[in-house]
């Protein structure tokens, strides 16, 4: 296993597969997607949004 994650993390196969799904992802269920990446991580009035 380690021999794997040292090749995937080395070649960024990562960051392809991630674009790729999320490529698909906003494609199939635009709804979705757009929820889950439009959700605000803090709610505050320093960061993020207000509550």
């Amino acid at each position: 296993m380690y021999r794997v994650w040292n090749f995937v993390t080395n070649y960024s196969l990562l960051l392809i597969i991630g674009a790729a799904i999320a490529l698909v992802w906003a494609n199939l269920d635009a709804h979705s997607y757009h929820h889950f990446v439009e959700y605000p991580l803090l709610f505050n009035d320093w960061v993020g949004v207000d509550a």
